[in-house]
């Protein structure tokens, strides 16, 4: 079963279930180590994200409704591991870091975006309790799980250094920044015209008509077949494109398992 957990993109909920089923430790245990990968992942892709384009952290739609700043503590915490990870990801020293990676808007943007997708975990959590009958294992809060990252002795502390410095190879994997949240996906913005759109993507006239732009990470596309499998900000078997060649929206879907690929046109969508 273990090789099945490793071999397996699961979810956050289904890892934990996948591990604690096998019996070898405590709910609480599997809990603190997944919670601890999550918190290092989803700052490294927050981070990246940032990198890429500052568009790519307007995610409000998705905030809970009372979720709050971070308390100073946490926030000067937060702060450093955003620090950390920024400089294992782009394999530089701290001190080599922009400032503007990890100041008090990022680091509030981040704590707010971290803050609604844990609350669901925690949610997500408690149900699965309950509809398995089990009394042990309490999920922390997302402010008790980032304060115990400054506790050297403590088992988050230590899976945050572990896999702290794998950070460089996870950035060149495909789907590195893909965040599961609960809530609207956030597309790559769009200019009003379409000969703004060709300057700022640097897009020729003589371009192929199967050059696309990926809505889900902005990046222009010229085989559609490759980027499915390796687009940053995306999991799935779709992806949705806009096409400058053919001024339309394109939903492309593909079947792993029977290797089908379908296309689907959408209406004009820009004016010239």
């Amino acid at each position: 079963m273990k090789e099945v957990y490793l071999s397996n993109n699961f979810g956050f909920i289904a890892g934990v279930v996948m591990l604690y089923l096998q019996g070898e430790e405590f709910l609480e245990i599997v809990l603190k180590i997944f919670s601890s990968k999550w918190l290092l992942r989803a700052i490294f892709s927050i981070i990246a994200r940032k990198q890429l384009s500052s568009d790519n952290l307007n995610f409000e739609s998705v905030y809970l409704k009372d979720v709050n700043d971070p308390p100073s503590e946490v926030e000067s915490i937060l702060s450093q591991l955003i620090k950390r990870c920024a400089a294992s990801g782009d394999q530089v020293f701290l001190c080599e870091v922009k400032e503007k990676d990890y100041d008090h808007e990022t680091t509030t943007k981040a704590y707010k975006i971290l803050s609604s997708i844990y609350e669901n975990y925690r949610e997500q959590c408690n149900f699965l309790k309950q509809l398995l009958n089990i009394q042990e294992g309490e999920m922390e809060t997302l402010d008790t799980l980032i304060s115990w990252m400054k506790d050297t002795q403590s088992i988050e502390y230590s899976v945050f250094v572990q896999l702290e410095h794998r950070l460089y190879s996870y950035k060149a994997a495909p789907n590195a920044l893909t965040l599961d949240f609960p809530g609207k996906v956030h597309l790559d913005n769009l200019p009003v015209k379409l000969s703004e759109l060709t300057k700022l993507k640097n897009i020729s006239e003589d371009a192929s008509n199967e050059t696309v732009i990926c809505l889900l990470c902005g990046e222009v596309v010229t085989k559609r077949f490759i980027h499915v499998a390796s687009c940053c900000m995306n999991s799935c078997d779709y992806s949705f494109y806009f096409s400058p060649f053919n001024n339309k929206l394109m939903i492309d879907v593909t079947e792993k398992a029977k290797d089908v690929f379908s296309k689907v046109h959408v209406r004009n969508y820009m004016t010239i």
